[in-house]
């Protein structure tokens, strides 16, 4: 009997072993670190990504349901 945390699914990650709901949202700003005049908020371009809480993987890629087709 094969275990469903065993079985590969569309919502596992093509870059890593562990599934949808092991990776988050992770906001960030690319830059030097300087602060736009009068905020508190850092210059630089806003960038997300959705990082892996369970490994290294900075990039959740569904695989794709090999059943359905």
């Amino acid at each position: 009997m094969i275990l469903n945390s065993e079985m590969t699914s569309k919502n596992d990650c093509k870059n890593c072993l562990h599934s949808k709901e092991d990776h988050h949202l992770v906001l960030g700003r690319s830059g030097g670190g300087d602060f736009l005049p009068g905020t508190s908020m850092p210059s630089g371009k806003l960038q997300s990504i959705i990082a892996c809480t369970k490994c290294s993987c900075k990039d959740y890629d569904p695989k794709e349901d090999s059943e359905s087709t």
